[in-house]
C-alpha cells in the first residue's frame, strides 16, 4: 500500500499538494489534480478514513464509566 509521501515522490509535488488534490481542493490545478489521482490508482493508494478530530469541530466523548 502506497503513503502520501510515496505519491508525492512519484508525481514531483509536495505531501500537502497531494493531500489537497485527494481531497479536492480549489487551489490545485486540474492537470495536477488528475496527475495524483492517476498515480494514486496506479500504486494502489487507499485512503483511510479516521475519527473525525477536534479541529474539524466534532469531539468523539468516551463513554463515562459508572
Amino acid at each position: 500500500m502506497s503513503s502520501l509521501k510515496d505519491l508525492a515522490r512519484e508525481c514531483g509535488v509536495s505531501v500537502a499538494t497531494v493531500s489537497k488534490a485527494l481531497n479536492g481542493q480549489h487551489d490545485i490545478s486540474d492537470a495536477t489534480r488528475a496527475r495524483v489521482r492517476e498515480a494514486a490508482e496506479r500504486l494502489g493508494y487507499c485512503l483511510l478514513y479516521t475519527s473525525p478530530s477536534p479541529r474539524d469541530g466534532l469531539l468523539s466523548r468516551m463513554p463515562s464509566s459508572a
